[in-house]
């Protein structure tokens, strides 16, 4: 089943991504991704979410578009979080 992130307007949808559908999507090893969440790098809320807070073991999914970013501006940390905000407004998330 695939999960989607719908924004208020439904205007656009933006596909949400498990750790082996992501590793491959970015040409990672899925303990590349796990390492990035572990660490602090990818933000629970932001570039990940568990798909039941209440029980972790339900799984995770991620949102490529800013993992993606994130791989591409890593080193640009200014530039990645203009990215996660313009996304969010274009998603309609409330922050």
């Amino acid at each position: 089943e695939e999960l989607r992130m719908k924004s208020n307007q439904g205007e656009r949808m933006q596909a949400l991504m498990s750790t082996a559908e992501l590793s491959a999507y970015l040409s990672v090893s899925p303990s590349y991704v796990r390492d990035r969440r572990a660490n602090g790098d990818w933000m629970e809320g932001t570039h990940w979410i568990y798909l039941n807070p209440r029980n972790h073991k339900a799984g995770i999914r991620y949102i490529p578009a800013l993992c993606l970013n994130w791989l591409l501006t890593q080193d640009q940390p200014e530039q990645h979080q203009t990215y996660i905000k313009n996304y969010q407004q274009r998603q309609n998330i409330a922050v």
